[in-house]
């Protein structure tokens, strides 16, 4: 909120009455005729401005010297004998003296030639011919200004406020202003010079080329001169500290913060325990650079206009939450201050200038538009800068309308969860367990994200593009989309397998080309967990949780890449046990029974399957191995037993004239035997040694 300012405004180039051709001087008849000079006055001035805190006046002592530098010509002799000022109507004790002693002048309200009136003093300095010179002190006070009036200086015990301004002609005009050595002085204007001297400070400006723009604000603090009431207010202590003779500016604030700052903890949904105290000064440092208020956060202090409106009182509490320390732009801080101030003010039924709580939408096409990601705090005050000013009023609109469209998108609870993760500095893109914390900036792209991801926002990618975001920042915004339909294509693929950070995390830091890369990597992992799945479904098989938990815990593109390599080694792995499974499932011939007679493979199978089970995917691979192995050689080696046992059973024919078998049983039948398994699936060859219905071939005598 911006206040007028009352300039000190000077005549001296004009003189009263203009140009008048006068009469001849009778008196001297061999000079030329006299008349008053138009132009050409040269107009020194030092200007000294003193403040008087007990007296509650600021004192204005202006030293002039004037010189005329119209010359004689056509016969005339141009002379000065007024010289006129405007002053500021309320000026008191207003004395004009010369070299010796008191000069005659007029005080009156006079029309100033552009339609308007003004507080008009002539000073009779007597006449002066070209190159002559008249030296006068002009002197007067400004009175403070009632607190709440247009009239922006003030002097008092405990604060002053007040604008210095210069009074000559360019390379002629010096100021200098003296304010006691107790304040706290802060300036701000054209440049000066700064000293203590005598117990007092002093700023100086010399021989100042341009006066009609030098200006400089002053503003003192004496906070030990201040009127002090605290109030608690749900564990935090405020100190209200107002002006002496304005207590009702502290009353105020103190019945709205009581009722107000509760109401906006409810809203906002965040605690203040990091804040254990708190001051409200009551200054006019905000309105002389344009605002109603501003909040500190490095000195917990708010400092606010002698204006009272409560949504103003409650937008720089409000602070208490919205500052850096929850989001770096400050179109942001300002939106959430303005929008939840609104809704504390209807809460507590609280008193406002309708300007406050209305939000119009942004035309961008406006001159003063700006893009709200790229409005900064201004290095000229909207005060005296009309540009600024409607820059100012532009971003403060449209970022109060684009946060209320936010939270109406969000709700309330949405946006609770927004600012708990801003405040707690936590990922938007979150996995199992509990988020990992973001060294990055909260930025409007950390805003984006978490409104996206805790607030279920479903219009604020379009808010963005139409108000925050400059064009050239749209390409990023088509980028993160185009991440974004990949990166939840690879969670929904993952199911219940949570999506790591290496992947995370360049998504939360908006490195779209690192979290592509990434994505790529872990679905080619996806891809390998899909089809050891299936081959472990297969053998009635279980994965080893390895693959699953270095996925799951990859902080980086390289541990990434570490379980796919882990992945394919499983599934190289299980495809050797697959291999071993076939081998052991296969039909086998005649050989490979004989030579698998006293093996077991599927025991060895098992053994394999367990290694894998266990994660032993070296020991797996060597017993898969051993029983393809075996199983591969079984037919040789049976064939060597047949060829053996051929050679053996030949023995026996020779020596009992050719009986195949000799069975080692006395006067007992043999049992015929059937052609069939014998052992492991052997077959019983030959004849019965025993003929139907007959006796024995042959016999064994003891």
């Amino acid at each position: 909120m911006s206040n007028g300012q009352h300039r000190l405004t000077r005549t001296g180039r004009v003189t009263r009455l203009g140009v008048v051709i006068g009469v001849v001087l009778t008196v001297l008849p061999l000079r030329p005729p006299a008349a008053l000079a138009e132009g050409d006055l040269q107009i020194a001035a030092e200007a000294v401005y003193t403040i008087d805190p007990d007296a509650g006046h600021l004192q204005i002592s202006v030293h002039y010297t004037l010189t005329n530098r119209k010359p004689n010509s056509g016969g005339y002799r141009y002379y000065y004998n007024t010289f006129a000022l405007v002053l500021p109507d309320n000026a008191v004790e207003v004395t004009a003296r010369g070299p010796n002693g008191a000069l005659y002048f007029s005080d009156q309200v006079e029309d100033l030639g552009d339609g308007s009136e003004g507080r008009v003093v002539t000073v009779s300095t007597g006449s002066f011919f070209y190159n002559q010179s008249r030296d006068f002190t002009l002197s007067f006070a400004l009175p403070s200004g009632p607190p709440r009036s247009d009239d922006t200086t003030r002097i008092n015990l405990a604060y002053t406020s007040f604008a210095a301004f210069a009074w000559g002609d360019p390379g002629l005009s010096d100021v200098e202003v003296r304010v006691p050595g107790d304040f706290v002085v802060d300036s701000y204007g054209s440049e000066v010079r700064q000293r203590r001297l005598d117990g007092e400070i002093i700023f100086t400006g010399t021989a100042i080329d341009d006066p009609d723009e030098w200006y400089i604000i002053i503003t003192g603090r004496r906070d030990d001169h201040l009127v002090s009431q605290t109030v608690e207010v749900g564990g935090l202590l405020v100190e209200i500290l107002s002006w002496p003779g304005d207590e009702d500016w502290g009353d105020r604030v103190a019945a709205v913060l009581e009722r107000g700052v509760p109401e906006l903890r409810v809203l906002v949904g965040l605690d203040y325990e990091h804040l254990p105290s708190l001051r409200v000064i009551e200054s006019i440092d905000p309105a002389l650079r344009g605002y109603a208020g501003w909040y500190i956060a490095s000195e917990n202090l708010i400092e606010m206009s002698e204006h009272l409106d409560d949504h103003v009182i409650l937008h720089e509490l409000s602070h208490l939450w919205f500052n850096r320390d929850l989001f770096v732009e400050r179109w942001i801080n300002e939106g959430l201050a303005d929008t939840y101030a609104d809704r504390a003010v209807d809460e507590i039924d609280g008193d406002t200038d309708p300007v406050y709580g209305t939000a119009t939408q942004p035309v961008s096409s406006l001159e003063s538009a700006v893009r709200l990601n790229q409005w900064r705090t201004p290095t000229i005050s909207p005060a005296v800068d009309e540009a600024v000013a409607a820059r100012e009023s532009y971003g403060y609109n449209a970022s109060y309308w684009v946060m209320r469209a936010l939270l109406r998108d969000v709700g309330e609870e949405g946006m609770t969860r927004v600012l708990e993760a801003a405040l707690a500095n936590v990922t938007a893109y979150a996995g199992e367990g509990d988020p990992e914390t973001v060294s990055e900036a909260d930025d409007w792209r950390r805003f984006l994200d978490l409104l996206a991801e805790l607030g279920g926002s479903e219009d604020a990618e379009r808010l963005f593009r139409d108000h925050v975001i400059a064009d050239a920042q749209k390409v990023l915004l088509n980028d993160r989309a185009a991440a974004r339909e990949r990166y939840f294509a690879h969670v929904d693929t993952a199911a219940d397998w949570a999506t790591p950070w290496s992947i995370r995390g360049p998504m939360s830091e908006w490195k779209f080309a690192d979290a592509t890369l990434a994505i790529d990597t872990g679905d080619s992992l996806l891809v390998v967990r899909g089809d050891l799945r299936g081959v472990a479904e297969t053998l009635g098989l279980s994965l080893p949780p390895s693959l699953e938990a270095g996925y799951e815990v990859a902080g980086d593109q390289a541990a990434l890449e570490s379980a796919l390599q882990l992945g394919q080694a499983q599934l190289d792995s299980l495809t050797t046990v697959e291999m071993a499974r076939n081998a052991v499932d296969a039909p086998r011939g005649f050989f490979t029974k004989i030579g698998l007679i006293g093996e077991n493979p599927e025991v060895e199978w098992t053994e394999a399957s367990d290694r894998f089970e266990a994660d032993d995917r070296e020991g797996a691979v060597v017993e898969a191995n051993d029983v393809m192995t075996l199983i591969a050689g079984a037919s040789d080696v049976g064939q060597m037993r047949v060829v053996w046992a051929s050679s053996a059973f030949g023995g026996l024919v020779l020596a009992g004239g050719g009986t195949w078998f000799l069975i080692r049983r006395r006067r007992r039948p043999a049992v015929p035997a059937e052609s069939g398994d014998f052992g492991d699936g052997m077959e019983l060859i030959g004849e019965p040694a025993v003929e139907p219905g007959g006796s024995p071939r042959g016999e064994i005598d003891s």
